[in-house]
């Protein structure tokens, strides 16, 4: 995704993980697609007849009920660290969106009040803009363009709701039972822009993890979408022994598959940069790619260093699937391909990667 990392659900909960950043193992979404039809019409049946994901990309919901709440919270007393007040006014209140994340986030009253006392300055900046954000708001229209470019590419796609919340600078984007769940308190970028926002308020992992709403959100969307349809399809990776290949390319898979929607991948600003060293990352990668230890690869942006990025594993699984899709004669079954995710190995073989891709340029 954009300048920093972007924590995302599949990365273990004990350690920072990306925004985009922003996900332990891989992806998994729990019982998703039975929680949509609960909540949807317009359903296709699956292959036992029972009905699954509704919704087309023209119909998926954008749920934005939370962040009306957690504002009207702030300014019931939460700013000055009133917990009453983001308890009765936010989270007693939560759609399922916000109570997915609030569990897999150990997200209380108390974690938002102290972070809007800390960080007293930035909150302030952020409210204007995101006190607007409706799912009337133009950039939805975005998404949904993102959508329908999917849903053309790959007719099997699903579109489960789209909740937007404010969570406590853990998580920039996961997915849930009740779907697509984005942490939009990293959306400061244009606010500090507006308002000279002070971000030493902010601890490192949320200052270096600033986005645009018009610029990265669609493709983080898009990146969360692209696992859903992983999960919907059978990928594999989120089983517990997956191997670091397997991991590595449904992360970088999703990215990748988000850029055919979006024109973007999540990541493209830290690719652009990566692909100086892509030769010794690839080296290093072969070497590692055929175990379970992915410490070194991703959701790993708490050990970052100049000279050893974090999620590098990204990097590497974008461009096996990049390659693999440039070398396929079928773009329909290199697309069914790399969202299904059924053999990695083979996947790689037939890539053809070697350490070598085109000229990345950050769109």
């Amino acid at each position: 995704m954009p300048t920093g990392a972007i924590l995302r659900r599949d990365a273990p909960r004990r350690r920072p993980r990306r925004l985009a950043g922003a996900r332990a193992g891989a992806v998994t979404v729990v019982c998703l697609l039975a929680c949509c039809v609960a909540m949807l019409g317009c359903q296709r049946p699956t292959r036992r007849g029972a009905p699954i994901v509704p919704v087309t990309a023209a119909t998926a919901r954008i749920v934005t009920d939370d962040l009306r709440r957690f504002w009207a919270a702030y300014d019931a007393g939460g700013r000055e660290g009133d917990t009453m007040a983001f308890q009765t006014r936010y989270l007693d209140s939560a759609t399922a969106g916000l109570r997915d994340f609030q569990r897999a986030r150990a997200v209380t009253a108390a974690s938002l009040a102290r972070m809007v006392t800390r960080d007293r300055a930035y909150f302030a900046a952020l409210a204007p803009r995101l006190r607007r954000l409706t799912a009337s708001d133009p950039i939805f229209a975005v998404v949904r363009a993102n959508y329908a470019r999917i849903e053309r590419l790959y007719p099997q796609a699903i579109f489960p709701p789209l909740t937007l919340l404010i969570g406590r600078f853990s998580t920039g984007g996961t997915t849930g039972a009740a779907g697509l769940l984005i942490g939009m308190e990293f959306y400061g970028r244009d606010a500090i822009a507006d308002a000279s926002a002070p971000l030493d308020e902010l601890h490192a992992f949320a200052r270096t993890s600033q986005f645009s709403l018009a610029r990265d959100f669609p493709a983080l969307v898009a990146h969360e979408q692209a696992h859903v349809l992983q999960s919907a399809a059978g990928a594999r990776a989120g089983r517990r022994r997956a191997t670091l290949l397997e991991r590595a390319l449904i992360e970088g898979g999703a990215d990748f598959v988000g850029e055919l929607a979006s024109g973007r991948a999540s990541y493209a600003d830290r690719y652009v940069v990566w692909q100086a060293r892509e030769a010794e990352y690839w080296e290093a990668f072969q070497r590692a790619m055929a175990g379970h230890d992915i410490r070194r690869w991703l959701y790993n942006q708490g050990d970052a260093t100049p000279e050893w990025p974090g999620d590098l594993g990204y990097f590497m699984g974008y461009r096996i699937a990049q390659a693999f899709y440039a070398h396929a004669a079928d773009k329909t079954a290199a697309l069914r391909a790399l969202i299904a995710q059924r053999d990695p190995a083979l996947l790689l073989r037939r890539s053809g990667y070697d350490g070598h891709g085109p000229a990345i340029t950050s769109p």
